[in-house]
């Protein structure tokens, strides 16, 4: 039995990680380890306190989710709903509860941007990201082999 549940909880593991490194891939087209997009998902720099990120709300011991009702944003605030899970979101068409995003893209963009949630420009995102010591490799070796990085298109995210 103990086997069969670490088993499960490995499989889950591996499905996250391949799910996360999706929403990265739409974020900024990294080609790395699932190591490298589980160290984005545990970034920081990605909200304006420096203190939250992705996965302070999609926590891997709770379904890639938060066990909130209403997930908290980077100063504590109360946001509108709960983290939404983090998994087999390469099948998906529409992505938030309420289907809002219609695109990894959008998923990942829109809770930096939102001021109830990690509250940042993309402009400050990519200046911390560029002033990281792993990160400026990362991306550059990604864009070589992806015809360039993905940047926001004026409209593409309302």
């Amino acid at each position: 039995m103990h086997t069969r549940a670490l088993s499960r909880r490995r499989c889950v593991q591996e499905k996250f990680l391949r799910a996360w490194l999706l929403v990265i891939l739409a974020f900024i087209p990294l080609l790395v380890a699932p190591a490298s997009g589980q160290k984005l998902c545990l970034q920081t720099k990605l909200s304006r306190n420096d203190a939250q990120s992705c996965a302070s709300c999609h926590d891997q011991l709770k379904a890639f989710s938060d066990d909130r009702v209403f997930s908290l944003g980077e100063s504590g605030q109360q946001g509108r709903r709960n983290a939404m899970p983090l998994m087999n979101l390469a099948w998906a068409k529409e992505f938030f509860w309420d289907g809002r995003a219609k695109s990894l893209r959008e998923q990942v963009l829109l809770p930096i941007l939102a001021t109830h949630e990690m509250n940042k420009t993309l402009e400050r995102v990519a200046k911390k990201l560029k002033a990281d010591r792993d990160y400026p490799a990362r991306f550059r070796a990604a864009s070589r082999r992806n015809s360039g990085p993905i940047r926001p298109r004026a409209g593409s995210l309302h």
